[in-house]
């Protein structure tokens, strides 16, 4: 129990230290942080529009959100992320699972953590 305890708030205080939210890479224009931030928060690439809204006005810009989203999708959504991402108490990603080919073992690697503390 105070093992469990432990790591709760192990995990609580690192959470808390760690968190940057996206208005912080859209006012330092960090275009590419900004799509690791979206994908791992499990959302679908932002529009242009959107982007545009949020100043990112040039195609390159642009460019650098889309190729970094894309890139970072390949290694963020691995099949075994799926079961850490379980442990750590993340949400379902439904960018992984529904915009991957592995997405589905991506899934079912999440569901491992889930089926195992029931």
């Amino acid at each position: 129990m105070r093992i469990m305890l432990f790591c709760f708030f192990m995990m609580f205080g690192l959470l808390g230290c760690s968190h940057v939210g996206s208005s912080q890479y859209v006012e330092s224009k960090n275009w590419a942080g900004l799509a690791q931030y979206d994908l791992e928060a499990g959302q679908q690439p932002r529009t242009l529009e959107d982007l545009k809204a949020l100043g990112a006005v040039t195609e390159a810009d642009q460019k650098k959100y889309l190729m970094s989203y894309n890139e970072y999708l390949k290694t963020f959504c691995e099949p075994k992320n799926g079961y850490k991402q379980a442990l750590l108490g993340k949400p379902k990603n439904y960018a992984c699972i529904n915009d991957t080919p592995t997405g589905q073992a991506y899934e079912n690697n999440w569901d491992l953590v889930e089926s195992r503390d029931d």
